[in-house]
C-alpha cells in the first residue's frame, strides 16, 4: 500500500500544490530510483543483521516516510519534500525482498519454499489492488492525506508483528 499509495492520492496531491503530470512523474520516479539503488545494500543489511530486524526497520521506516509525505507542512518546499520522501520510501522498501528471501531460506523447509516465495510476491499484487478502492474510498470522506496515514497502518502492524517474533 505504501509503494502505490500516491498513484492513487496523485491527483489530489497535484492539485493542491499545482504539480504538472511531470512534477508528478518525477515524484512517483524518485521511488524508484532509491528501491533500485539500494536492492543491494538491503541484502547486505539482512545478511549482516538478519532478516526480521531490517524487515521490522523497513516497515517502521515505510510508516515515517508515509506519514511525512501526508504531513502538512511543507508549503513551499512541497516538491522538494516529495521528491526527498518518495526516494526514502524507495530506499526504506529496497531490502524487503531480499531480506523475505533470506527468511524463506533459513526458516522454511525446502519443498515448501516456491510457495512460500510466491506469497511474498503475491504481496505486491494484493496491495496493488487493494489500493485504488480501499484509499479512494478514504480520500472521498477525508482527503488525500488521510488516505496515505491509513495505508500506512498495515505497515505498522508488520513492524510490530517482526519486533514480537523472535530470532
Amino acid at each position: 500500500l505504501c509503494r502505490v499509495n500516491l498513484s492513487v492520492a496523485g491527483v489530489l496531491l497535484m492539485k493542491e500544490y499545482g504539480f504538472s503530470q511531470v512534477v508528478m512523474g518525477r515524484v512517483f520516479s524518485a521511488f524508484l530510483l532509491g528501491y533500485a539503488l539500494f536492492q543491494i545494500p538491503g541484502g547486505m543489511l539482512a545478511d549482516r543483521y538478519g532478516a526480521r530486524r531490517v524487515l521490522a526497520g523497513a516497515a517502521l521506516w515505510w510508516v515515517a516516510a508515509t506519514a511525512l509525505l501526508a504531513a502538512p507542512i511543507w508549503g513551499g518546499f512541497a516538491l522538494a519534500a516529495m521528491l526527498a520522501l518518495r526516494f526514502l520510501l524507495g530506499v526504506g522498501e529496497a531490502p524487503t525482498f531480499p531480506s523475505a528471501a533470506q527468511a524463506v531460506a533459513r526458516c522454511v523447509p525446502p519443498a515448501e519454499q516456491g510457495r512460500a516465495n510466491g506469497f511474498v510476491i503475491a504481496a505486491i499484487g494484493v496491495g496493488s489492488a487493494a489500493a485504488p478502492p480501499l484509499l479512494t474510498a478514504v480520500m472521498l470522506g477525508w482527503g488525500w492525506r488521510a488516505a496515505l496515514l491509513i495505508s500506512a497502518l498495515p505497515a505498522l502492524a508488520v513492524a510490530l508483528a517482526w519486533l514480537a517474533v523472535g530470532e
